[in-house]
This record gives structure tokens, sequence and C-alpha cells, in this order.
């Protein structure tokens, strides 16, 4: 069985196709996997994102992974992937924990039940980033979050 990599996810399955065609019809063997259910079940995660990922074979990652930057520069064509903040690639994996092992089912588990949050990660730099990012509180004239009360 060859082995596929992932070079691109989405939030959606339409931009995910969109790439793939495009990766075909420039000669990749290219597909578009759906996590959704994998995510729901394995990780105990009911919202799931960065879930329809655009996969090519092994080896011929590095050439599309080119060509798709080459396309996002001209046209903008990874405007709906999901990327690092950081290093701006599309190699991210949602939530943060493995799904190789058994031993990801613990930290699963502990995120299911809100003692730690799932986070975005990114396999090309290794960022992590919170999903849902929390506003930021507002600062006082000595940047102290307003209404902090010195005793």
């Amino acid at each position: 069985m060859e082995s596929l990599l992932r070079i691109a996810v989405f939030n959606e399955r339409a931009p995910a196709e969109t790439i793939c065609d495009r990766l075909r019809a420039a000669g990749f063997s290219a597909d578009v996997i759906d996590e959704s259910q994998t995510q729901k079940m394995l990780l105990m995660n009911r919202k799931p994102r960065a879930h329809m990922q655009v996969r090519v074979p092994k080896g011929d990652e590095d050439r599309a992974a080119q060509l798709l930057r080459d396309w996002d520069a001209v046209d903008g064509a990874l405007r709906d992937a999901v990327r690092c903040p950081q290093c701006a690639s599309s190699r991210v994996d949602y939530p943060q924990f493995s799904r190789r092992t058994l031993m990801s089912a613990f930290p699963a588990a502990i995120a299911a039940a809100g003692i730690i949050e799932r986070q975005f990660y990114c396999e090309a730099c290794g960022f992590t980033w919170e999903a849902e990012p929390k506003p930021e509180p507002k600062m006082d004239v000595l940047n102290w979050p307003e209404g902090t009360k010195v005793p």
C-alpha cells in the first residue's frame, strides 16, 4: 500500500476538492481524506476542524507543496486552507494529539473533560495555537487588566 502524506488541510470539503482536482490535472495522484469521523470518535471532538486533508503519495509531497505555494502566490489557492500563523504551512493537525498510539487517548480524554484545551499543531515547525483564541482583556493606563485592585 502506497503511503500518502498530508500537504494541505481545510475545514470544508469544497476547497479541498478544488485543490485535489488541480493537483490531479498537474499529474499528481492526490486524494481528499475526511477525518471528521476519526476526530469525533477517537478524539472525543464533536466539532471537527482541519479534517478535510489533501494527500499525495510519499515522494511527491515536496513537488506538490511547491506547486501549491506557486498557485497560492498567483491566485490565492490556499486562502481557505488552515495554515500555521508562524510559518504559513498547511501541514496542520487538529487536535494536537497523535492518532497513532493508544496513549494519545489519555490526553484526548482530558481535553474532552475540559482540563486541557485542544490546539492546532503545525507539522512543519511544531508551533501550536488555540482553535478559538480568547479575547485580550481591556487594559488600563498602567497596562493592567481593567478592574484589577491592588491591596
